[in-house]
């Protein structure tokens, strides 16, 4: 606990460099054309987008509770596995539905294994876990508007 409390600060540093890098790829990505999977370079944009900012939301929850560990430790763990679809859709053995699954499946760990070991499931896992999925139809969805469009169109100049 005292040496991940004196590498704190750099698992921060680390997390914006994280974000900074996967906007700057999703931008890259955008640049080229890249569909990634989906019917268009906008809606592969606002995946790779939109993959940021859950992940910026949740490890600045973690941060924001970095005093109660539970918590903390939930909030980063679930952080980790939402960046986990993109490269489970690219996973020859896996990809299309079963990539999703799987990811769902992953996401659940966590409050299985508190359900069984603890008994309850930590609050934390109870916004967190529906935030991740929810969010992944909510980019497909949002990537096909003309408001995404207009976005994508300035990112990508």
């Amino acid at each position: 606990t005292d040496i991940h409390r004196r590498l704190g600060p750099f698992g921060g540093v680390l997390a914006i460099a994280m974000i900074v890098l996967g906007l700057m790829m999703a931008t890259v990505r955008a640049r080229r054309g890249d569909i990634g999977g989906f019917k268009d370079a906008q809606t592969n944009f606002a995946f790779g987008f939109g993959d940021m900012v859950v992940f910026a939301i949740l490890v600045a929850s973690a941060l924001y509770q970095r005093r109660q560990p539970e918590a903390h430790k939930r909030l980063m763990l679930t952080a980790t596995v939402s960046l986990l679809i993109v490269a489970l859709g690219r996973w020859p053995v896996v990809g299309g539905p079963r990539a999703l699954l799987l990811f769902v499946a992953l996401l659940l760990v966590g409050p299985i294994y508190d359900r069984v070991a603890l008994g309850r499931i930590h609050r934390a896992y109870w916004w967190a876990v529906p935030f991740v999925i929810v969010a992944v139809p909510v980019r497909i969805v949002f990537g096909s508007t003309a408001i995404w469009h207009s976005v994508f169109n300035v990112f990508t100049r």
